[in-house]
Order: C-alpha cells, then structure tokens, then sequence
C-alpha cells in the first residue's frame, strides 16, 4: 500500500492445517495441527509479484511436506515405528513438542519465502492437548533452536545446517553411513532439482520477477532488535 510517496508494509495471515503423527517414546499418536501466521509484506524494496511468488512457495511447501508427517526427535527417528511408516518425517530438536515445532515452522517458512515477506508471531493449536502455542519473533527476537545438525543429533548427516535453516523442501536430514556415503550423496545430487527450485522457475518466469535472495534470518534478528540492543 502506498500513501503519497510513502510505501507501507502489508499485513497479512497465513492460516493452514495439517494432519499428521507424533512419535514420543514407543508411542505413534495421529495429530491434526492448525496453524496461523501473521505476515508483513516489504512494499518499500519488493514488488506484490515477489510477494506473490514467496506466499505461493510457503504454501507449495506447506501441501508437499506436512502431508501425513511423523513429527519426531532425530534420535528415533530409526525407532520400529518410524520405519515401518511410509510417511515423510519431521525432525525436531529434542522431544517432538509443539513449542518446538512452532519455532521450526517458522524458521523454515521465513527461509522459504525470503526477504520478500517477514513472518511475524506463529500460533500452533495440536489436537492432542489443550493448549495452544505461540512464538514471536518480533517480541522474541531470536529463535532458541540449534543452527547446527552437530548440536541437535550424534549421528552423521550431509548438511551442516538443519532443515528448519534450510530454503529446501526436506523437513529431515539425510544420513551418512556405510551405504549412503557424503560423496555418493554428492553424486546424487549434483542434477537433482528441488521441488521449490522447480517452482521458481515456473512461477518467475510467468510473474517475470526474480526470487528474493534471502539471508531471511539477519532480517528476523533486526526487526526483532530493541532500540538498547537488549532481548525480551
């Protein structure tokens, strides 16, 4: 929105659901998850043809990988229960808790969308408690969640960073061992072409705009900052 020559923000929500399962302990319990984000639109550097373009990749993302998810802490992610499940899985740093999975949503929706749109406060409401939870990064300034797979799991995985940190479509990590070995992975990938990189092209080209480059984290850090540079 622009007033005299002044280009505004645009305030808008992004709400979905999905239905999936949470693995905690020797227990494989269906959830269904409704979510609600508040978005802010950059009309002063981006045009509504990039906003359109980051808003259709979240909701691309959001219909090709929460479909059914088992949501799980990495370290039984080898448990019977997930193995014997066809379904994509959701790794989460520690217990597979909803506090937990706000946050990693958030973090891999603002990679996802760039610095084209900036999420604000996420609202989780799990079907399997009575309590709702949020997360604020514009109160928070800051994501308590490791940045580093080193910190989040022993086992051996191909990316440093985890996939909440990620603009890719996986919500897990890819294992390294004897039989999947980094340069065979290497190989594997060299002309794999992710799902949302296929997007891009597709949509950029009938848009005709470009996809925002997106360090989106620093931009989280500085709307997140207060003016005596302390936290919440």
């Amino acid at each position: 929105m622009k007033i005299g020559n002044e280009d505004l923000p645009s305030y808008m929500s992004f709400s979905f659901s999905f239905t999936g399962m949470r693995l905690q302990g020797a227990t494989l319990c269906p959830v269904d998850w409704d979510v609600e984000i508040q978005l802010i639109g950059d009309n002063e550097s981006h045009s509504p043809e990039q906003h359109t373009l980051a808003f259709q990749r979240m909701s691309y993302w959001v219909e090709l990988a929460l479909l059914d998810v088992i949501v799980l802490d990495p370290e039984t992610y080898d448990s019977l229960l997930a193995r014997e499940a066809e379904n994509l899985t959701m790794w989460l740093p520690g217990p597979a808790s909803d506090d937990t999975l706000a946050q990693a949503l958030h973090s891999k929706l603002q990679q996802i969308a760039g610095s084209a749109i900036i999420l604000g406060e996420i609202k989780v409401n799990p079907s399997d408690a009575p309590t709702k939870y949020y997360f604020s990064p514009i109160k928070k300034g800051y994501y308590t969640l490791n940045q580093e797979n080193s910190k989040n799991t022993e086992l051996d995985v191909y990316h440093e960073k985890p996939w909440y940190c990620r603009g890719d479509s996986l919500t897990y990590e890819l294992i390294v061992d004897d039989n999947q070995t980094k340069q065979s992975y290497d190989n594997l990938l060299k002309d794999y072409q992710d799902p949302l990189d296929i997007l891009n092209a597709q949509l950029s080209e009938q848009l005709d705009v470009s996809v925002s480059d997106g360090e989106s984290e620093a931009e989280i850090y500085q709307v997140g900052a207060t003016t005596d540079g302390n936290k919440e």
